[in-house]
């Protein structure tokens, strides 16, 4: 009849509602797992690094630069039993200990007494030591009108800006000349531009700089990683910044460049990035010469301190060799950069290099990760009262 409702019910057989059920467990058994799979990861996390000689210039390597004692790139895999290896990560994050496996060649010889040792600060921190500075410049500076110039070669170089001269030198250090001393030299068509190592802002990028070049920083992480004060960001003009050859993204990889100033929090050493090279700072002049900015800060003694661990024949179808480090002491060290030296007893071809950080699952770390949840979650959406 019409307007009539009408419901009908039906029912699963007997044999099809067990098969029902069943399905229904596994169905929540999977969530249940992947939740706390998935919680697992978020409070014991892990990070891997490698690094294949098949393919040394792959994107997919991780593993920054292996090289040998003198800096030289290792590509072929190839370490002398008189020689280390020596390679680098880059990571943000609280770990527990960090696996080191090396895959060799089939045609290598095997490990003899093999050893590997990790130390943590920044990575151009590790460069070796070079003279000392003890003394400021001392260029000829003038100023024209509102305009800064120096003068080299017998020639006048413009700064592009009064803050990109602010940035390297006082007021003070400049003569004050008149329009007609433009007469007295030629004039270049290349602008000054700001101190090496200075941290400048355009728009949204934060930019920093070296020489003719200037790396846009790729996130806020990796600033906040390389130990730079966001009070030192210049903010600055397209003009400005137009002076500058512009390189790739700055990344976590990316050693701090020439210019940067670190400054030891004990001893209060000062050391300056040049050349491959860290340079101490040695007389009141050179430091107040250098030290226009926030320095980044870092503990010299860590450089000595290494944790260590003897490699192991791994049990697998493939040359396997690993072992595990503790990295808990180090891990609050400054730095973002993980400096691994190997080393093997023999002559050997290593085919693949794997660098594994964990955080082992325990009530400290426990503890540990979930304050860092907290503490983002009061600085991503929240104030602190």
């Amino acid at each position: 009849m019409a307007g009539k409702n009408t419901s009908v019910n039906l029912e699963l057989e007997p044999v099809w509602q067990k098969r029902y059920r069943i399905a229904r467990f596994f169905v929540y058994l999977i969530f249940i797992l992947g939740f706390f799979c998935a919680i697992y990861l978020i409070l014991f996390p892990s990070a891997n690094f490698v690094f294949s000689f098949k393919n040394p210039d792959s994107s997919k390597n991780t593993v920054v630069e292996p090289r040998n004692e003198k800096r030289e790139l290792v590509k072929n895999g190839r370490v002398p039993a008189d020689n280390k290896l020596i390679f680098d990560t880059n990571l943000i994050g609280d770990f527990s200990k960090v696996e080191a496996t090396f895959i060799l060649s089939e045609k290598s010889s095997d490990v003899a007494e093999g050893k590997v040792s990790v130390r943590k600060s920044f990575r151009s921190f590790f460069y070796p030591k070079g003279d000392e500075i003890n003394k400021a410049e001392t260029p000829e500076l003038f100023k024209i009108g509102s305009d800064y110039y120096q003068l080299a070669d017998k020639t006048l170089y413009k700064f592009v800006s009064e803050k990109a001269y602010l940035s390297k030198y006082s007021a003070n250090q400049a003569f004050t000349e008149d329009e007609n001393f433009l007469r007295n030299y030629p004039v270049s068509q290349e602008f000054l531009g700001f101190r090496d190592g200075s941290l400048l802002s355009s728009g949204v990028s934060v930019y920093v700089v070296s020489g003719n070049k200037i790396w846009p920083i790729n996130n806020p992480k990796t600033f906040q990683s390389m130990g730079w004060n966001w009070d030192d960001v210049i903010p600055v003009s397209e003009e400005e910044i137009s002076v500058y050859q512009k390189e790739k993204l700055f990344t976590l990889k990316t050693p701090h460049p020439d210019g940067t100033l670190f400054s030891d929090k004990e001893t209060g050493k000062y050391y300056l990035i040049s050349g491959g090279e860290k340079h101490e700072l040695v007389g009141q002049g050179a430091i107040s010469f250098y030290l226009k900015t926030n320095p980044v800060l870092v503990e010299e003694k860590n450089l000595e301190i290494k944790g260590g661990c003897v490699l192991a024949k791994s049990f697998s179808l493939s040359e396997k060799y690993k072992c595990d480090i503790p990295i808990s002491e180090i891990n609050n060290f400054s730095g973002n950069d993980f400096e691994f030296e190997s080393s093997f007893g023999k002559d050997i071809d290593i085919q693949d290099i794997s660098v594994n950080f964990k955080k082992e699952m325990t009530w400290k770390n426990l503890r540990s990760s979930l304050i860092t949840l907290m503490n983002r979650a009061i600085t991503n959406y929240g104030q602190t009262p």
